[in-house]
């Protein structure tokens, strides 16, 4: 399948406008750029033969390309930058706020011109005339490759010099929001549906860090990416289904390594840990549905000043799924929600409702529960503190873990914002999961979130408290 030689000319004029734009309207560059890139893939995909669905999505497109073998290394890796430099162009462009310049945009320009002369059969050595069905075999060494190292050494120059490195990523893993800190009213009022029998007393708590929550669960897709394996039961259900059947101490081992893949401060210690995360499941075992496995008889987390990849607090993850609102969820269950009432028995792809909260979180209610880093305290139900508190992490005793957000496999009373649950750290169950969180960093030039766009602008941070959280005990007793 190819395009017609209008087609093609009209390609030619729209890189020749799209660079036109980069000195007086930056923002407006990166937008184009990305739209260029989505096009340019959609026309690769169709000519391998590659199925996008019904709502193609550019990361999508360039995994399956790359897969595929349809792109050289340095084409991947310039789709990749469009694509992360297009979603900061998208976020400036919503905020209205001029922050940035033509010099922060040069390894987007860079990376566009390599696959402006790629794709239009422009480089030296014709790797591919446009239109051309036939891809170039493995291993071939690329010209062009030279132009992925230059541009990649680029990016990596601009972001030390700027101190970005807690705030930029080397792959993409998952988009994130940004949630500003502030103040709420955590817990339930007393008309509310019985839960899991937990304390859910209204308390004022206060967030005073600035930090980051991923938009979706971890997908299936990003664990395997990441560890190798895919311990879900409902595997069958897609790479963009919620990974489930993690235990506690496999969330913080994936965390560790989401930290270790962008240069950033483990947030989590392990000691005296043995297993595989993601293999402690085997069919015979509770009949597939609560496995046990991998384990550590230590874990000590580093505090919420920790620069890496962690599990929200329960207190953080209940101020980002409320989004400021003070009800019992933010919308119709059925729209919002993957609960025992139209689930079907199984999890289902994260984001699948469209139906993200006030500040573009997705999932926070059902699909699968999500582990935080709280412990349960040494009750068999666990309470919340009687007075105020500021950036609660939990009691500091206690074997179990606290659980948030209820699951496909319960009904509307557990699928609300006040809602707790507790699992044993070696608890690894079908409707388990998790999502990442990361602290803001204190000072941070606004170029683009650890993974993905933020959704709502957050104020500079000046001074942090430093708070650790011992959690040095026999956790798996």
């Amino acid at each position: 399948m190819t395009e017609s030689p209008h087609k093609i000319s009209d390609l030619k004029a729209a890189f020749a406008r799209c660079q036109d734009l980069k000195q007086e309207h930056p923002d407006l560059f990166l937008i184009r750029a990305r739209k260029l890139a989505e096009r340019i893939c959609k026309q690769l995909c169709a000519e391998q033969g590659i199925d996008l669905g019904t709502q193609p999505k550019l990361d999508t497109a360039i995994g399956k390309l790359n897969k595929n073998g349809a792109i050289p290394p340095h084409i991947h890796a310039a789709l990749r930058s469009i694509q992360s430099y297009g979603n900061l162009g998208a976020h400036d462009q919503g905020s209205h706020n001029k922050h940035i310049d033509a010099e922060l945009i040069l390894p987007c320009v860079y990376a566009l011109d390599t696959l402006e002369r790629w794709y239009l059969g422009e480089t030296q050595d014709k790797e591919r005339p446009y239109g051309a069905t036939a891809t170039p075999p493995r291993g071939r060494s690329y010209i062009g490759a030279g132009a992925s190292l230059v541009m990649l050494v680029l990016i990596g120059l601009y972001a030390a010099s700027h101190h970005l490195k807690e705030e930029t990523s080397r792959k993409v893993l998952g988009n994130f929001a940004l949630v500003e800190a502030g103040e709420f009213m955590m817990g339930s009022s007393s008309d509310a549906l019985p839960c899991d029998g937990h304390d859910e007393t209204p308390h004022k708590v206060t967030i005073s860090r600035d930090f980051w929550i991923q938009k979706t669960e971890v997908t299936q897709h990003q664990w395997q990416e990441l560890m190798g394996n895919n311990p879900s039961r409902f595997d069958e259900c897609g790479e963009q289904c919620p990974v489930e059947r993690v235990n506690w101490f496999e969330a913080l081992v994936y965390l560790n390594k989401m930290s270790d893949r962008e240069g950033l401060e483990q947030c989590y210690e392990l000691e005296g840990c043995s297993g595989i995360p993601g293999l402690g499941c085997n069919p015979s075992e509770n009949q597939g549905y609560r496995c046990t496995g991998y384990a550590c008889t230590k874990a000590v987390f580093k505090g919420l000043d920790c620069e890496g990849y962690r599990l929200p607090t329960e207190a953080e993850w209940e101020y980002a799924a409320r989004a400021g609102s003070r009800a019992s969820r933010y919308g119709d269950l059925d729209a919002i929600a993957w609960h025992k009432g139209n689930s079907g028995g199984e999890t289902h792809p994260v984001a699948t409702h469209n139906h993200p909260n006030a500040w573009g979180i997705h999932d926070m209610l059902g699909n699968v529960w999500e582990w935080t880093g709280d412990r349960s305290g040494e009750t068999r139900r666990a309470t919340y503190p009687a007075q105020p508190t500021r950036d609660p992490t939990g009691p500091t005793a206690g074997i179990r873990r606290m659980a948030r957000g209820g699951s496909w496999n319960h009904d509307a009373r557990f699928n609300r914002f006040g809602c707790r649950t507790w699992g044993k750290p070696l608890a690894a169950n079908q409707d388990l999961g998790f999502r990442a969180a990361k602290t803001k960093a204190r000072v941070e030039t606004k170029v683009a979130s650890p993974q993905g766009e933020p959704t709502v602008l957050a104020k500079e941070s000046n001074t942090r408290l430093r708070e650790g959280w011992n959690m040095a005990r026999h956790d798996n007793e």
